[in-house]
């Protein structure tokens, strides 16, 4: 996990010094705690370093770590100046997992294809309204209608806090955070199968063992009385690691970060295979 760490925090740093990243507010930062620091010259630049790093005040960190999320989910063996980026990876990909599906249609894939097809077949014959709508959505990439409209939406959504919530004027941690778990959330959603840490993540909400199918085979198959509880993920998510690991297939022998699982969870991941099978089989 300490590599994961290593890696968000030096994108986060090379994205704020890129003037053309766009998910990352400058502006609605810079309207928090100015010090006279801040306003000296790169002054910004060594404070989000020393927050990044573990080396800010710590009573600002102790605002964002006084939940009941840290105190459960942050492990003990997390070093002390990987505390803020493991709290902004977590809060970020759960995040991602509750929002990834945000842009279904109506009637989900059923309403989704339909459009596809209906645009593949006509894009290039008209410009209807509908269609010139269309083009912003579909694509010939192996991108889905619902992605990119929960992209959108979340985008959307972010916009919306940023310009109702203030920025903090006491604690200018807080105000990092907010930002780089809002930067991390989008990159998340909106890697597609890039090869980056972003796509990497992206695997824990659409991959073969994912929340989103841990979800909707317990709901689906619980609501139609096919089983009587839900089922039981525990083991799967105490046996998972995070492992890295050079895959040939990636450019430039770029290490992978990938979530293992131990042995151990073999016979609840076959469970979740199984209620796969029986939710297409027996209910859709």
């Amino acid at each position: 996990s300490s590599k994961l760490i290593n890696e968000i925090r030096d994108n986060f740093l090379e994205a704020w010094g890129n003037t053309n990243e766009k998910n990352i507010d400058k502006n609605w930062l810079k309207g928090g705690v100015v010090s006279d620091l801040d306003k000296a010259s790169n002054g910004f630049d060594k404070r989000i370093k020393q927050i990044l790093y573990g080396e800010d005040n710590e009573q600002d960190y102790r605002e964002i770590f006084d939940c009941e999320l840290y105190r459960l989910h942050t492990p003990l063996i997390i070093d002390v100046k990987d505390r803020f980026i493991y709290f902004v990876v977590f809060e970020a990909v759960r995040l991602a997992g509750l929002l990834h599906d945000i842009g279904h249609l109506p009637y989900s894939h059923i309403m989704e294809d339909a459009i596809q097809e209906i645009y593949s077949e006509n894009r290039d014959a008209s410009d209807a309204p509908i269609l010139k709508l269309l083009r912003e959505y579909c694509s010939d990439k192996n991108e889905k209608i619902h992605e990119r409209v929960g992209l959108s939406i979340t985008k959307h959504l972010f916009k919306s806090i940023r310009e109702r919530n203030k920025v903090s004027a006491t604690n200018y941690s807080l105000n990092v955070f907010t930002l780089m778990v809002i930067w991390l959330t989008i990159n998340i959603l909106d890697s597609g199968d890039n090869n980056s840490i972003y796509a990497d993540l992206h695997s824990i909400t659409s991959g073969v063992i994912d929340c989103d199918r841990m979800d909707f085979c317990s709901r689906d198959l619980l609501c139609a009385g096919v089983i009587k509880s839900v089922l039981p993920y525990d083991r799967i998510f105490s046996e998972v690691r995070i492992v890295y690991q050079k895959c040939e297939a990636e450019p430039q022998g770029r290490e992978k970060c990938f979530f293992a699982f131990s042995t151990k969870a073999v016979s609840q991941i076959e469970g979740l295979l199984r209620a796969r099978y029986e939710d297409y089989s027996i209910i859709n």
